[in-house]
C-alpha cells in the first residue's frame, strides 16, 4: 500500500513497503517564490527583467516536472517489480500445494497397497492351511 503525507513544506514521503520510503522534494513553483509576482513591463528594461524572469521560472518548473516524472517512472517501476513478485510468489504457493496433495495421494495409495497386499497374503495363508488340514484329514 502506498501512503503519501506531507514530510514539510515542499517534499512528499511515499512509503512503498518493504523497502522503506522514497522523499520527493518538490520546488515551490508558486508564482511569488518564482519572482513573477512583482514583474513590472510598463518601461523596457522592466520587460526585459520580466521575459528573465520567465525564462527561469519556466527552467526551475520543466525541471520539477522532470524531477516529478522521474520520481514516477521509479515508483512505477518498484509497483510493477512487487507485482510481479506477488505473482511469482502466489506460483511457488500454489506448487507447493500441489506437491502437499501429490505426497497425501501418494501416502494413501501405498498404504492402500499395502492394506491389500496383507489381505491377500491372509487369504493365501487361510487357503494353505485349509489344504494341508485336508491332507491331514486323508
Amino acid at each position: 500500500m502506498i501512503e503519501g503525507s506531507a514530510a514539510g513544506a515542499n517534499s512528499l514521503t511515499v512509503a512503498g513497503g518493504a523497502d522503506g520510503t522514497e522523499t520527493i522534494d518538490i520546488a515551490d513553483s508558486r508564482a511569488d517564490a518564482l519572482g513573477l509576482d512583482t514583474i513590472d513591463v510598463t518601461t523596457q528594461a522592466g520587460a526585459s527583467a520580466a521575459i528573465a524572469s520567465a525564462d527561469q521560472a519556466i527552467e526551475q518548473v520543466s525541471t520539477t516536472r522532470a524531477q516529478i516524472g522521474a520520481t514516477q517512472n521509479h515508483l512505477q517501476s518498484q509497483s510493477n517489480r512487487l507485482a510481479t513478485t506477488q505473482v511469482n510468489t502466489e506460483a511457488v504457493r500454489s506448487r507447493i500445494r500441489d506437491a502437499d496433495i501429490s505426497e497425501a495421494v501418494t501416502q494413501r495409495t501405498a498404504a492402500a497397497i499395502r492394506n491389500q497386499f496383507t489381505i491377500a497374503l491372509q487369504a493365501q495363508q487361510n487357503k494353505n492351511r485349509g489344504s494341508v488340514l485336508q491332507l491331514l484329514n486323508e
